[in-house]
Formats: C-alpha cells, sequence, structure tokens
C-alpha cells in the first residue's frame, strides 16, 4: 500500500505514486490550462480521479500541495487560477475511504525537503519555491510556521 502525492498547480497536475522515504515510485504529470474551465473543480478532481485509476495501486492517503491559501482542508483562495473556497479534500472523500490532506505548495515542498532534503539537517530554515508564483515555507526549531498572506503585483509604466 502506498501513498499518492499530487501537485496542482496553474498550468499541470503532477500525481506521483511515493515510498515511506520520499521516494516517487511512479509520476504522471499533465500539463494543462485550468483556467480555461468553466468548471475548474470538477476538472481537478477527474484529472486526479483519471490519474490514480491509471497509477493502478492500493492507496492508504492522499496528500495533495496547491498554491494559495489553504486552512481545514480547503483552498480558500486558489488565486492564478481565480477559484475560492474549493474544498478538495471532502471531494476526494466521497470517493476514497483513506486521509485526504491539503497544504500550500510551498509549505509541502519545504516539508518534503525538511524531511528527506537539503534542509533536513538544520533547525532553522528558509525554504523558496519559484515557479508561475513565488512562495516559501519557514521552519524555526525544526517546526514549519504557518504564515498565510497573498503578494500581489502591479505593473508600473
Amino acid at each position: 500500500m502506498m501513498r499518492i502525492g499530487i501537485d496542482i498547480g496553474g498550468s499541470h497536475i503532477a500525481t506521483a505514486i511515493v515510498d515511506d522515504n520520499g521516494n516517487i515510485l511512479k509520476k504522471i504529470e499533465q500539463d494543462i490550462a485550468l483556467s480555461s474551465y468553466t468548471n475548474k473543480e470538477e476538472k481537478i478532481i477527474e484529472i486526479i480521479l483519471s490519474n490514480i485509476k491509471e497509477l493502478d495501486v492500493e492507496v492508504t492517503s492522499i496528500g495533495i500541495g496547491c498554491p494559495g491559501i489553504v486552512k481545514d482542508g480547503i483552498v480558500n483562495d486558489f488565486s492564478n487560477i481565480h477559484m475560492k473556497n474549493f474544498n478538495i479534500v471532502e471531494s476526494l472523500k466521497k470517493v476514497f475511504n483513506i486521509p485526504v490532506y491539503v497544504k500550500n505548495d510551498a509549505d509541502c515542498a519545504g516539508i518534503g525537503e525538511k524531511l528527506f532534503g537539503n534542509i533536513k539537517e538544520y533547525k532553522n530554515a528558509i525554504f523558496l519555491t519559484i515557479g508561475t508564483g513565488i512562495g516559501g515555507a519557514l521552519f524555526i526549531g525544526n517546526k514549519l510556521c504557518e504564515i498565510n498572506f497573498e503578494i500581489r503585483s502591479y505593473g508600473y509604466r
């Protein structure tokens, strides 16, 4: 039995089988323009279900990372694809009778690096992500500090 890790971005969805040591055993990545769909939530769930079926493995839990402000299993502001209050955990729990978790994608990446990667030896660390957006995770005393904020950029001429 394996864990599934899902990375949802503004332009892609990646779904992977992950072992207890953080190793990716198999991965499916799809480029998709989520902002072009009317029902983005439905499309995201459809892709996730299709990917898990294609991976063909018995799953013990699902962990999801996505951009935006995430609290209590709900993506409150998925700003790069203009979506609010997406209860992805509840949507997937209707299909799977297993634990489903969701966190900000930068926090997820930081946790992965803290557990298995380059910052595991440090009690205090800052982990930054730069992609479609900019994010980060802050660790103080080996604990993730949950800080939710939004940066908006404004063009000047």
